[in-house]
């Protein structure tokens, strides 16, 4: 199979989101590919989107967790603070 040019690859997904269907995209004037070409393109585009989609999701995952570790740590810093206060209270008695 020979390499299909990144335009008509976009243009084949411009055309999809316009409505046509496969068989209308592979007759079309500015693609003129076969029926399964265009459904192979269309497969692999939605397959490049999911994956986009995971690695957002992914990012801000990992955001959150530093976010999270941030706070984890402020957490501990008080908590410590508390223990010191409480055991200078407790010796001072």
């Amino acid at each position: 199979m020979k390499k299909i040019p990144n335009e008509k690859i976009q243009r084949i997904c411009e055309l999809r989101q316009e409505g046509l269907t496969e068989t209308q995209i592979a007759q079309h004037e500015d693609v003129q590919v076969s029926q399964p070409t265009v459904s192979k393109h269309l497969k692999e585009q939605k397959y490049i989107k999911e994956i986009q989609n995971k690695d957002k999701q992914l990012k801000a995952a990992k955001t959150e967790i530093v976010g999270l570790k941030a706070t984890i740590s402020l957490i501990e810093t008080d908590l410590q603070a508390v223990k010191s206060k409480i055991e200078e209270i407790e010796s001072s008695k």
